[in-house]
């Protein structure tokens, strides 16, 4: 039995297909700011706008065809692959009846531009959002705006949290190799799979060692794990939407957990999975702005491209202090340094 292709082949032959032969996408979303409303309500035509604010708050009017306006104000967050909008209710809307239920948004885009999409009975709403006609040349001088080679032949490797005894690294789907020099070189102790069962699936070619063909073994990454002696966490994310507020207690109890590090995170492209994720880290317990650790993701090549632009979102509406207040009502401890 032959070597499977070289993994550093691999990764270069699927950045040229996401480059020529995957899908153009809105170079982010542009959730913060304002949008164009149109819709009806029991016959009734209206437009209007809608203005998302950075600390997840809302804005807008409605101006029916009778010339009747409706302003509206409430909360907005994305949850999973889907925009919710909460509208807060003062004392003469409760008297006029109106709502204070979430209503939920769905992609719905048109070509290129981004809508988001909501429908009840008698009514619609479409919010249109600024978009940038991206063309492909484009995404492909997007693409090379990023650090590329790092993906390629450093397995996208690269540390969150860099305190001594604490580290928490992050990287793309590691290699058998991959494994055994972390563990040796920076004390890996645990792996914290975000790609869910793939690494069952995950086999390997190792380099030849005394006693063994020049072929070397075939393993499977989950076993190699194992033989080694590293515990393994593994969680079921996508990568074409929002962490939930379970799945985010789940992965941070074990990142908070020194016990278990240092520790290495890690999705298949170590991009858009493990970028909101570090993300987060960073922003909640490292004192990062959420600009810095937009950044960051950009630097470990998140293309905010076929989906995975709603993590940008997400993390465009996540306010400060949020984590915590999930991990204090799950019951989770934090380490004394991150103690408010």
């Amino acid at each position: 039995m032959s070597p499977s292709p070289c993994p550093r082949r691999l990764g270069l032959v699927t950045l040229l297909v996401l480059a020529f032969g995957g899908p153009v996408a809105a170079d982010e979303l542009a959730l913060v700011g304002q949008h164009v409303l149109t819709g009806q309500v029991g016959g009734r035509i209206f437009e209007g706008w809608l203005e998302v604010r950075a600390d997840a708050t809302y804005a807008g009017e409605r101006r029916f065809d009778d010339g009747a306006l409706e302003p509206l104000a409430g909360r907005v967050a994305v949850h999973e692959r889907a925009l919710v909008l909460t509208p807060t209710v003062g004392l003469r809307g409760a008297l006029m009846g109106a709502s204070s239920a979430s209503r939920s948004y769905v992609r719905d885009d048109d070509r290129r531009v981004v809508r988001w999409r909501f429908e009840r009975g008698d009514e619609v709403e479409v919010i249109r959002q600024p978009s940038k006609d991206e063309t492909r040349l484009g995404f492909v001088r997007r693409l090379l705006r990023r650090p590329v080679l790092r993906w390629v032949f450093k397995d996208n490797l690269g540390t969150v949290d860099a305190r001594p005894g604490a580290e928490v690294l992050r990287s793309r789907q590691p290699s058998p190799a991959d494994l055994v020099r972390l563990q040796e070189r920076r004390g890996v102790r645990t792996i914290v799979s975000l790609n869910g069962d793939l690494d069952e699936r995950a086999t390997h070619w190792e380099d030849a060692g005394p006693g063994q063909s020049p072929e070397g073994r075939r393993v499977v990454l989950r076993e190699f794990i194992a033989e080694r002696g590293l515990a393994h966490e593994v969680f079921h994310l996508s990568a074409s939407r929002a962490p939930t507020d379970a799945e985010l207690v789940a992965i941070f109890r074990v990142l908070l957990d020194d016990s278990k590090k240092p520790l290495l995170l890690h999705c298949r492209g170590g991009s858009d999975r493990t970028g909101i994720i570090s993300a987060l880290y960073e922003v909640e317990f490292l004192g990062a702005s959420k600009e810095e650790a937009r950044a960051r993701m950009r630097r470990h090549l998140w293309m905010a491209a076929d989906g995975t632009e709603v993590q940008g979102a997400y993390l465009d509406l996540y306010q400060p202090g949020t984590l915590r207040r999930l991990l204090a009502a799950a019951g989770v401890d934090l380490p004394a340094r991150f103690r408010e």
